[in-house]
């Protein structure tokens, strides 16, 4: 997984999005992780997991 640190953000955000839509990256303050940023797809994803059902609709879904 990536990490950025939190001063990092707003200067490369752009870095920091175009990993996301890879991977989940790590945001880092004080050398600790702090949050997490991913795509909507692998959030839904892990939602779905963590559930064990599908309450949350598939990407092109009409729920």
């Amino acid at each position: 997984m990536k990490a950025f640190p939190a001063s990092a953000v707003t200067r490369n955000a752009s870095d920091l999005f175009e990993a996301a839509a890879v991977a989940p990256v790590v945001i880092t303050r004080h050398h600790k992780p702090r949050f997490v940023i991913m795509s909507v797809e692998h959030y839904e994803a892990l939602l779905r997991k963590q559930q064990g059902i599908k309450d949350v609709p598939e990407k092109g879904s009409s729920s």
